[in-house]
């Protein structure tokens, strides 16, 4: 039963489609946890990994078969409205 305790690092999967993602956690013995959605241009692209609620970074070591969160994004966001949010934030020029 030892093989619960192996460590596995956790792979580069940010801006990887969840089609693409799933399949590679499950590669390394990670199971998919919760999925939750963030404002973003790319439909279903990873954004963030958590794990028991603290944020993963590729590389981090975590135990096999630990349930990883991930946050997509909602592919709501328009370029346009990116493009305008930042014209907002920036200071004006005169």
């Amino acid at each position: 039963n030892s093989s619960g305790f192996t460590m596995v690092r956790i792979p580069n999967l940010i801006e990887k489609t969840y089609r693409q993602a799933v399949p590679t956690l499950k590669s390394l013995g990670l199971e998919e946890g919760e999925i939750t959605y963030k404002p973003y241009i790319g439909k279903d692209m990873v954004m963030e990994m958590h794990c028991n609620g603290k944020k993963l970074n590729p590389g981090d070591k975590i135990f096999k078969s630990s349930k990883i969160d991930l946050v997509l994004g909602d592919g709501n966001i328009g370029y346009e409205e990116q493009i305008d949010s930042l014209s907002t934030e920036l200071p004006n020029e005169q």
